[in-house]
This record gives structure tokens, C-alpha cells and sequence, in this order.
């Protein structure tokens, strides 16, 4: 959950300041070294979790 944190509060300080366009960007862009910089602190796996799959025919692919 303290991932979850503190990608909101950095999407929400994104929004804030140059509008949802920019929140667009910053997720494509920042958002993964944030959730990286997690992991190391946390010492921890973190990956992307959806409760609706865009497409619901893909399964989930293990990368060995």
C-alpha cells in the first residue's frame, strides 16, 4: 500500500500542477521509477495489478 501512496500523491501533485494532460505523461514516464525506487526500499516485487483486464483473452505471460 505505501507504493500505491505515493504514486497517488505524486499523480495527484502532477494533475495539480500542469493538469490531468501532464498526469497522462507522468504516468507513462515516471511512474515505473517510482514503483522501482519501491521495490528497493521495500525490498520487494512490485508489479501492475488492474481489477478489469483490457483485454480479457491475454494471459498473464511468466518472463523467466
Amino acid at each position: 500500500m505505501q507504493t500505491k501512496g505515493v504514486l497517488g500523491k505524486n499523480l495527484l501533485g502532477a494533475i495539480n500542477s500542469k493538469g490531468t494532460e501532464h498526469a497522462v505523461s507522468f504516468c507513462s514516464t515516471k511512474a515505473i521509477h517510482l514503483t522501482d525506487s519501491m521495490a528497493v526500499a521495500l525490498n520487494a516485487y512490485v508489479k501492475r495489478v488492474s481489477n478489469k483486464n483490457i483485454n480479457p483473452k491475454i494471459r498473464q505471460i511468466k518472463i523467466n
